[in-house]
């Protein structure tokens, strides 16, 4: 990270409230005169121009292989039922990596920079994931935009987190490994309402079909998720998502089902 870079993250937690103007000065101060301690050189995220995630054609062509290579047959080949048991798997994987990143910061086995970067590509992955199992098969180019629109988003999300986990960190109080994980777990919401939403690109607009937001209906479901089944049908790809509407974000255990309903399709289409 260099003067321009550390300046604009001060900058950027002074406003937060994450750090004091005079804790962000006293920062600056011993960066240029060369004295940062070693825990404040871990301690600080990537620079934003790092923070950006990529969801490009060799992101999607490495993720379509490791699917393939999982399901051994072509995407393409696949049905949905055996695809949505691997987007179950799939979060807990992600679960799994994020417990595992925090592990190693909070550990000391890596700074903060590397961490960023870690989740960074944790989250890309899974983002392209989801969108490939949600089709079944290749992504369009105006699909690989909807992903890299959504991936800009999470970057953007990411980078405030980061850059809080920098701040606490600066001031001797960082972060647990609970703490992190749980934060970093819940980006994988995103993805999951993306898969949703692109595998239900193939009703979308095809007369009589809506979609049930599914919940849990236990004393774990969420109230906002309540609500979204109670309000539904909805028409494809419209309304909230697993994932996305949940207070539990990536632990999120709802899904949306569509079906064939002529009168209902009828009633939403007029509104």
């Amino acid at each position: 990270m260099n003067r321009a870079d550390l300046e604009s993250f001060l900058a950027r937690a002074v406003k937060a409230g994450h750090l004091s103007a005079d804790e962000a000065a006293a920062l600056l101060a011993s960066f240029d005169a060369g004295t940062l301690a070693a825990f404040e050189l871990a301690a600080l995220p990537l620079p934003a121009s790092q923070a950006l995630m990529l969801i490009n054609a060799a992101l999607l062509a490495e993720s379509l292989a490791a699917l393939e290579d999982a399901f051994g047959v072509p995407l393409a080949r696949t049905v949905i039922g055996t695809r949505r048991t691997f987007e179950i798997r799939a979060l807990e994987s992600f679960a799994d990596e994020a417990r595992s990143l925090s592990d190693r910061l909070v550990s000391g086995a890596v700074p903060l920079a590397d961490w960023h970067a870690d989740a960074r590509d944790l989250i890309g992955r899974h983002i392209a994931r989801e969108t490939l199992l949600g089709k079944g098969a290749p992504l369009t180019a105006s699909e690989m935009r909807a992903a890299q629109s959504l991936a800009d988003e999470q970057a953007a999300y990411l980078l405030r987190f980061a850059e809080e986990a920098s701040a606490r960190a600066l001031q001797g109080r960082p972060f647990s490994n609970r703490q992190l994980a749980s934060r970093l777990g819940q980006y994988a919401g995103a993805g999951r309402a993306l898969y949703f939403r692109q595998a239900e690109r193939r009703y979308q607009g095809q007369p009589g079909w809506v979609v049930d937001y599914i919940d849990r209906d236990d004393s774990a479901t969420c109230s906002p998720c309540r609500a979204a089944a109670e309000a539904g049908p909805y028409l494809p790809t419209k309304g909230p998502m697993p994932g996305a509407v949940c207070r539990a974000r990536g632990l999120c255990r709802c899904e949306r089902t569509p079906r064939l309903d002529p009168a209902a399709y009828s009633r939403l289409a007029l509104v």
